[in-house]
């Protein structure tokens, strides 16, 4: 189940992973600045610790709100957090800090994400299953072949309502497939009815 909804209706709902990934980032940069502001009591170092501060703070927000600006920034993020995690913290936990940067980072090449920070993806065979042909689909078939079309088409808008579901697929792009496999059904319905 998604989060809120955009305030573009075009643009998906947030994925969940999207905002567990900005609340880490908030809570996470919250957490490492007054670790160091605490434990190192050297005023140069405070300059690192707001700066890291801020830059969670920022980002966090950007990745919440879908800002395409935060996704060039969070690497870097990732990165910094590291080496100043490798300076306060044992190697062992900087590491599993980054770890945890690197697979948020993985999350966020998935399309459904790439949509969500308003990026244009290619749409590939699995992401969304094609009600056409190439041909009239009536032409030669029996009428078992078109109940296993129609048990296709019927098991594909099940597919599609669940995308949705997930905020994988954009509105408009659910609107139009629920619009098609549902004419398409009724079309073999009809067929199967005479």
């Amino acid at each position: 189940m998604d989060s809120q909804t955009s305030p573009s209706s075009s643009r998906p709902k947030r994925p969940d992973g999207i905002t567990i990934i900005a609340g880490y980032v908030v809570i996470g940069g919250m957490a490492l600045a007054l670790h160091g502001l605490f434990h190192f009591p050297y005023p140069s170092s405070y300059v690192i610790f707001f700066l890291l501060l801020g830059l969670s703070l920022l980002t966090g927000w950007g990745l919440w709100e879908g800002k395409r600006w935060a996704l060039k920034i969070y690497p870097i993020l990732v990165l910094f957090n590291f080496i100043v995690s490798l300076i306060i913290f044992d190697r062992l936990f900087a590491r599993l800090l980054y770890l945890i940067g690197l697979s948020s980072l993985q999350y966020m090449s998935e399309p459904h994400v790439q949509r969500f920070f308003g990026m244009k993806t290619k749409p590939t065979n699995s992401d969304t299953p094609s009600p056409y042909t190439t041909t009239n689909p009536y032409t030669g078939k029996t009428p078992e072949d078109l109940k296993s079309e129609l048990k296709k088409l019927e098991e594909n808008l099940q597919w599609l309502e669940s995308q949705k579901e997930k905020g994988i697929i954009a509105d408009d792009m659910y609107a139009q497939l629920k619009t098609e496999y549902t004419q398409k059904i009724e079309e073999i319905k009809k067929r199967l009815s005479h």
